[in-house]
């Protein structure tokens, strides 16, 4: 008895690991598979830091000496590179709007600055108006775009296009286009309202510069390197990745988490099946005399078959109720690192339950096939 309720722990305790570990491959599955709103695939991005006094000028040059690379096909500056965590969250006030009463009242976006050239290169739509053009600099007027979402939020039943947004202490901004939702915190993150600024109107001290190009990702930063060092020798150009390590990288977290539940599920899984097989053994030998005698007044094998799997399978449903119950509530852990999938997932709870009493029938199998080859007349001799 013991031994039947250490088996039954160690059942539930696995049950748990292995729908925890299924819940973390369907979250795997789903942000490798969720629309980001932007590519990934052949782009290089690098931090790059001047301290050249003219901004402009070194950026410009930048980008046309580094766009007419061979095998670049587009180049671009930006401040708040999705998935880096890089980003300006600033409070705004909208033209025609009263001020907030409270400071929690205050409408708070995250700010990105980015060049003309930045949307093309990123495969980035627009649902209206325009995009950012060479003529968007420091001497015109102060221009926007905004995300869709930020666009229902704030502009709800009301054109966003032709809107006036202010930082505190600058010139209104007009809100000139209004761009797709991009995931750019996080891909299992909600999407946030943004604000979109011209490069060259609201310039950032270091930047990314990412690169579109079919070459590989060491042969475009040293290229970039020679390019930039001849405009401002003091360049510094480190932090070299392409957007698919980045997007991999940002979704590390939930990988690790899968990695490591699943090898402790994979242990606890063998673990449970040897202890179940063990104890279906000890039960075997133990019950010798018993299994004889009742072959020798005509038990048949499907009888003895039937008797030991019962007793296996009545501790391995134990193990997988208690195991269900466990996960039920401990699943709820991992809900900060779910998506798509809720922590009591149906098809989760369904499948592993079957796959784990699959492997325990196999385990309980062997005992039971053994007992029926039991000699009656050797057993009874022996007693």
């Amino acid at each position: 008895r013991l031994l039947g309720l250490l088996v039954t722990g160690e059942l539930a305790l696995t049950l748990m690991l292995l729908i925890g570990a299924g819940l973390m491959v369907q979250t795997i599955r789903g942000l490798v598979r969720v629309p980001a709103g932007y590519e990934t695939r052949e782009i290089t991005t690098m931090v790059v830091t001047s301290l050249k006094p003219d901004v402009f000028a070194f950026h410009e040059e930048a980008l046309q000496k580094v766009a007419a690379l061979p095998g670049v096909t587009a180049a671009a500056f930006v401040w708040g590179l999705p998935l880096t965590g890089n980003q300006w969250r600033a409070p705004l006030a909208i033209a025609g709007r009263p001020p907030p009463r409270q400071p929690e009242d205050r409408i708070v976006v995250s700010l990105r600055s980015v060049t003309p050239d930045y949307f093309r290169l990123m495969g980035i739509s627009r649902r209206s108006g325009r995009m950012f053009s060479g003529q968007d600099r420091s001497d015109a007027p102060p221009v926007a775009l905004i995300n869709a979402e930020m666009a229902r939020r704030y502009f709800p039943g009301e054109e966003a296009l032709g809107q006036r947004l202010s930082l505190p202490g600058g010139k209104p901004m007009e809100i000139v286009g209004v761009l797709d939702d991009l995931r750019t915190r996080g891909l299992g993150a909600p999407v946030e309202p943004e604000v979109y600024l011209p490069f060259f109107q609201a310039p950032a001290f270091s930047k990314h510069l990412a690169v579109r190009s079919r070459l590989g990702s060491a042969e475009i930063a040293a290229a970039v390197r020679r390019e930039l060092r001849q405009l401002d020798p003091g360049a510094i150009v480190e932090k070299v990745r392409t957007m698919d390590r980045i997007r991999d990288d940002s979704i590390s977290a939930q990988r690790f988490a899968m990695t490591i539940i699943a090898a402790f599920s994979l242990m606890g899984t063998v673990l449970a099946a040897v202890g179940l097989y063990g104890v279906m053994s000890h039960t075997v030998m133990q019950r010798a005399q018993e299994i004889g005698v009742r072959l020798a007044i005509g038990a048949s094998a499907r009888h003895i078959l039937r008797l030991i799997l019962g007793e296996g399978l009545a501790l391995a449903a134990a193990g997988i109720a208690l195991g269900l119950a466990g996960a039920a509530a401990l699943t709820r852990v991992l809900r900060s690192l779910l998506f798509g999938v809720q922590p009591t997932d149906p098809l989760t709870f369904a499948v592993v339950p079957a796959l784990l009493l699959a492997v325990t029938l196999l385990a309980c199998w062997l005992p039971a096939r053994r007992a029926t080859r039991i000699d009656p007349l050797r057993v009874i001799r022996e007693d």
